[in-house]
């Protein structure tokens, strides 16, 4: 798992043009995260977060096993305390994804995520979980730098 974590990171460093990101720390997971991107913010460290509109992320990741049922669970990080995001649809199955996912098969899980305008202008980090509900167990859990303007 260290070796996991030190090649994605390697890759964050070295691949400085897009958003940073990294592996949740102290979470163990059962798949391997492959990369994300999102496209308004794709030459910037700090994904910066445009009140009143919608951000589209992408996540690549390869599950270690069959899924059957997944959920996204998001928190804003502010201080070090995770504030619970409620997203409009948290199921993974049934949109980009579908269910049962096959391990060892790549998939990539496309997300919406409102930025309301009562939003407070504010830097914090995303940590971003795809549980899987019926193992209780996350796939894949990153953290991402975010400044909500």
């Amino acid at each position: 798992m260290q070796g996991i974590v030190a090649v994605i990171l390697a890759v964050c460093v070295a691949y400085s043009g897009a958003v940073v990101f990294k592996p949740c720390s102290g979470t163990d997971t059962t798949g391997v995260f492959k990369g994300l991107s999102v496209p308004s913010c794709a030459k910037t460290p700090v994904c910066p977060l445009i009140r009143g509109t919608n951000v589209t992320i992408n996540f690549d990741f390869i599950p270690g096993g069959v899924v059957t049922n997944a959920t996204s669970i998001v928190h804003g990080v502010i201080a070090h305390i995770p504030v619970p995001f409620p997203l409009p649809n948290p199921n993974a199955c049934g949109g980009s994804v579908t269910c049962p996912m096959k391990a060892g098969q790549q998939y990539r899980l496309t997300s919406a995520i409102p930025v309301m305008s009562s939003y407070p202008k504010i830097s914090l980090t995303v940590r971003w979980e795809l549980r899987d509900t019926v193992a209780n167990k996350d796939i894949f859990c990153i953290e991402l730098p975010v400044v909500i303007k």
